[in-house]
């Protein structure tokens, strides 16, 4: 993490840390009583949303996300995915690891299909790709 942005010479600048801090709970609209509160007591979507912050304010240019949403309910699944596309729009390059199908179809543009950790097949989304074909190539099947 880019820590020049909230210290100098290697101390930490805490109003700029929490400035920095509120903001990301606002962008991110991350449920919490208290900037102090630590993440781990928080629910498992703002759990997710502060590791998103995280990279958001290291300014990376590829997130490689690894079950991004496992856990956590459908509404904030739906903020996690509207972030992810925001940050895709705004040119980063995006990465998500998951197992669960419907994630897959739903936010990514290009799908590698891997077994027994080899690439077994590259699908362009929305080029007539169905689940019934992806299962099948997953787990183990040829790619008709």
């Amino acid at each position: 993490m880019n820590m020049d942005k909230i210290s100098r010479h290697g101390f930490i600048n805490s109003s700029v840390e929490r400035s920095v801090t509120v903001e990301y709970i606002d962008k991110l609209k991350i449920a919490t009583n208290s900037t102090e509160k630590e993440a781990s007591k928080l629910s498992g979507g703002n759990q997710q949303k502060v590791v998103l912050s995280k990279c958001l304010f290291a300014d990376a240019d590829l997130l490689m996300l690894d079950e991004p949403t496992r856990g956590i309910d459908v509404g904030a699944k739906s903020e996690i995915y509207g972030l992810i596309r925001q940050l895709a729009k705004e040119g980063k390059s995006i990465m998500i690891f998951s197992s669960e199908l419907p994630e897959i179809m739903n936010i990514c543009d290009t799908i590698y299909l891997l077994f027994d950790g080899s690439l077994k097949a590259t699908m362009r989304n929305g080029d007539d790709i169905d689940s019934e074909k992806i299962i099948h190539i997953v787990t183990g099947g040829q790619e008709v």
